[in-house]
């Protein structure tokens, strides 16, 4: 794909407008949790340590198994009732993570650590047929698509934070320092389900993604915010990229920043399967994180350009500036690209996603 450098206007015209000065954890662009979808246990009558851990197993276990929502039936050829039900499935990220937040708070009740949907000795022992009876009643007409792929990593997932961090999530956070990449680090050492590599199929060379790991930490960066009701100050955001998946190129692709060649364009525009690790998929994901980070340039440039002008007006002005441009991150600016993707799939206004088989997005 072509990558255009320019920042699209909307962008462009949210930045120049700001945030209001006397919030200074925010940009009006970039809200994590804008619609309420994510669990942040701020309901939870236990202390503080125990509102951070439930909150952090819960980002742990929603960005597990945070990928392939696009429904495909098994087979192409036979058409049994479970596969014409994957089909016509309508699953969405915000239906997983609303229902898991639910199965979360069905246990505010009990404070027994060990009883929590998601506490360590529970991911390590679900079964497939556990897993999908505690989603249904919070699905309606939703499947799953690969449970017995996402119950593995449930898996993993526990009896790596039993292993490893005496079965506390904080503990990964804490030996983290905080650190984005240091936590992307150990989240990928322990668990390997989240190692999103390959090999370019073209040069032989070693490539990776990890956008699961990064979104987790930015997850967990947000959400232990919203149970301190205040900043929880991290380091090393700036270094992680966009979280390459489905939407935010399909989003570069709509606003003219990212353009396919022809028969790209019209495999992706007929539904076909783009193969996972093949070229193509490498180099859609590949020219979003490029992308991505040149439109972090762009809005710096015109934070910075802001604050030059504001120089000589009141402090206020100058001190939100300043706020904003360290805020202006690939993590940042994911999020506002991919609300806005999401808005505008809803109104059917965006050309298709592509579509690869994959545990990684």
């Amino acid at each position: 794909p072509k990558i255009y450098r320019t920042i699209p206007s909307d962008i462009a015209n949210e930045t120049k407008e700001g945030g209001d000065a006397s919030n200074q954890d925010s940009t009006t662009w970039a809200e994590w949790d804008e619609e309420g979808w994510h669990y942040t246990a701020v309901n939870f009558q236990g202390s503080i340590a125990e509102r951070k851990e439930r909150a952090t197993l819960y980002i742990l276990a929603l960005d597990a198994i945070n990928f392939c929502f696009w429904p495909h039936p098994q087979s192409s050829s036979l058409h049994t009732q479970q596969q014409q039900k994957f089909e016509n499935n309508t699953l969405e990220y915000d239906h997983l993570a609303i229902a898991l937040r639910k199965l979360a708070e069905q246990d505010e009740d009990d404070t027994s650590a060990s009883t929590y949907f998601f506490s360590p000795q529970n991911l390590a022992t679900i079964t497939v047929a556990q897993f999908e009876k505690a989603f249904e009643p919070y699905l309606q007409n939703h499947s799953i698509p690969n449970m017995e792929e996402r119950v593995r990593l449930w898996n993993e997932l526990g009896h790596g934070l039993l292993t490893n961090f005496q079965g506390q999530a904080m503990n990964l956070i804490e030996q983290s320092q905080r650190h984005g990449p240091k936590c992307v680090s150990l989240i990928l050492s322990t668990f390997p389900g989240f190692r999103d590599e390959s090999i370019c199929p073209r040069t032989g060379k070693w490539i990776s993604f990890y956008k699961r790991a990064q979104i987790a930490v930015g997850d967990l960066r947000q959400a232990l915010g919203e149970v301190n009701n205040s900043s929880y100050p991290w380091t090393g955001m700036d270094e992680l990229t966009t979280f390459a998946d489905y939407r935010v190129p399909q989003l570069l692709r709509h606003i003219g920043v990212l353009d396919y060649c022809s028969t790209l364009a019209q495999q992706i525009d007929a539904g076909v399967e783009i193969p996972c690790n093949s070229m193509e998929e490498l180099s859609i994901r590949a020219s979003t994180v490029v992308a991505v980070d040149s439109l972090v340039s762009v809005v710096r440039s015109i934070v910075k350009n802001q604050m030059m002008m504001n120089a000589e007006t009141t402090d206020e002005s100058s001190s939100h500036d300043a706020i904003l441009f360290d805020k202006v991150t690939a993590v940042t600016l994911d999020w506002y690209l991919w609300q806005e993707g999401e808005k505008l799939q809803q109104q059917g206004l965006m050309k298709p996603h592509h579509k690869t088989r994959t545990i990684f997005y």
